[in-house]
């Protein structure tokens, strides 16, 4: 398998870094909103209200959720073949729409990355072996 050359294939790899960075985002950014009452025999009722993240409020099963794009994106860089950056941003964009009610939104931005690498990538000359570099 080839390596691959960053300056050539560098859609592939902001594919992975956005996935990578939505997700670190995501799970730390508080956007899910919390909110408790309290009533007192007085008739007194005492209400707070705060903000949590994905990973204070779902727990380690939200990385999980969270990881599903990444490694997604990776496929891209793990087979260096157009295929398989095709299939990351077909991916992807299913995830995104399947999502989209609550977490895909966030990742809209990684799938347009993923589909200009997929232009990008069938700009590039195929060498002789399948591979493109």
């Amino acid at each position: 398998m080839p390596m691959w050359d960053f300056d050539r294939n560098r859609w592939v790899w902001l594919t992975l870094l956005a996935a990578l960075v939505t997700g670190v985002v995501l799970s730390l950014l508080p956007i899910s909103s919390t909110a408790s009452c309290q009533a007192f025999a007085g008739g007194t009722e005492t209400c707070t209200t705060g903000r949590e993240s994905l990973l204070q409020s779902q727990g380690l099963a939200a990385l999980a959720v969270l990881a599903v794009p990444v490694f997604v994106a990776a496929v891209g860089i793990v087979f260096p073949r157009r295929g398989a950056v095709v299939t990351s941003a077909v991916l992807l964009t299913v995830l995104t729409l399947l999502g989209a009610a609550s977490i895909g939104v966030f990742y809209l931005p990684t799938t347009v990355v993923a589909w200009i690498a997929v232009a990008a990538s069938a700009s590039r000359p195929r060498a002789s072996s399948g591979h493109y570099l």
